[in-house]
């Protein structure tokens, strides 16, 4: 009887509703907007990168809409073996994580390392396709390589770093904006 009585408050305790309702309205609101700016940016790179697919004559450049990235890698017009690294690395790393974590965490690091890298490379091709200087990709790239670093310097200059990665995310945007929607 007992535990069924347990499993009964469990049952109650762990529905749908009444996990919801014990959210704040704050925190739903904060989730909603959270959400809302997402699907605006998603919406903007989307729209961006077709624009960009168009100008770099892409046969089919809503392909955008799927995922940016793979209008980048389709005017790079670069190798697929990233791909193939990034996917067998990360299965690899799943079968060996239990065995040794820090070296599995070592190897994961260095493939996402190498992964990134191929990714700017990928944007300065497509910048360079469509005529734009191959900084425009650099800059933001180097800000964000800049304030993953500085943590690791101080703690101090945590604050700094997150500074520097808004402010690269945002030199991107607008770089990929004016690449996308400019004239020349």
């Amino acid at each position: 009887m007992g535990l069924f009585l347990a499993s009964a408050s469990l049952d109650s305790a762990f529905s749908g509703q009444d996990i919801i309702s014990a959210i704040p309205a704050w925190a739903k609101g904060i989730f909603a907007g959270f959400l809302l700016i997402c699907l605006l940016i998603y919406v903007y790179f989307s729209l961006a990168f077709m624009a960009i697919g168009k100008k770099a004559k892409l046969q089919n450049p809503g392909v955008a809409w799927i995922n940016p990235i793979v209008s980048i890698f389709e005017i790079s017009k670069m190798h697929w073996w990233p791909w193939a690294m990034l996917i067998s690395g990360i299965l690899v790393v799943y079968m060996f994580a239990l065995v040794n974590p820090i070296v599995t965490a070592i190897i994961y690091s260095l493939i996402l390392l190498a992964f990134l890298v191929m990714i700017v490379i990928w944007h300065c091709k497509t910048f360079e396709a469509i005529g734009k200087p191959k900084s425009w990709v650099l800059i933001p790239a180097a800000l964000a390589v800049l304030s993953f670093i500085l943590p690791f310097i101080a703690n101090a200059l945590t604050a700094l770093s997150i500074i520097l990665l808004v402010i690269g995310a945002i030199l991107y945007a607008v770089f990929v904006g004016i690449a996308a929607w400019s004239k020349k």
